[in-house]
C-alpha cells in the first residue's frame, strides 16, 4: 500500500539501521573497492574507511547501502550499473 500511495505515511517509519557492514554488502555484490566506490559516488578511500569502520555512512549512505543490500538487481536496473 505504501508503495502504491494509498497508506498513511504518517503511520510508517523508515528504519535506517545505526551500523552497517558495508564491506560485506560490498563483497555480496561481487564489486571491488573500487568500483563499489565509484557506484556509491563517494572516493575509494571512503569506501575503504566505512569497509574498515574508522568512519560511519552517513544517515542517508546506510539507508541507501541498506536498501543495495537488499534489492540490488533494482539499483542496479535503476542506475545502470
Amino acid at each position: 500500500m505504501f508503495a502504491e500511495g494509498r497508506a498513511n505515511a504518517a503511520k510508517f517509519r523508515v528504519h535506517v539501521p545505526d551500523n552497517i557492514d558495508v564491506r560485506a554488502i560490498r563483497k555480496e555484490i561481487g564489486m571491488t573497492r573500487e568500483v563499489f566506490a565509484g557506484h556509491l559516488g563517494v572516493s575509494k578511500c571512503t569506501e575503504q574507511d566505512w569497509g574498515r569502520g574508522r568512519h560511519a555512512p552517513t544517515d542517508a549512505a546506510r539507508a541507501f547501502l541498506t536498501v543495495i543490500r537488499h534489492e540490488p538487481e533494482a539499483v542496479r536496473r535503476a542506475l545502470v550499473w
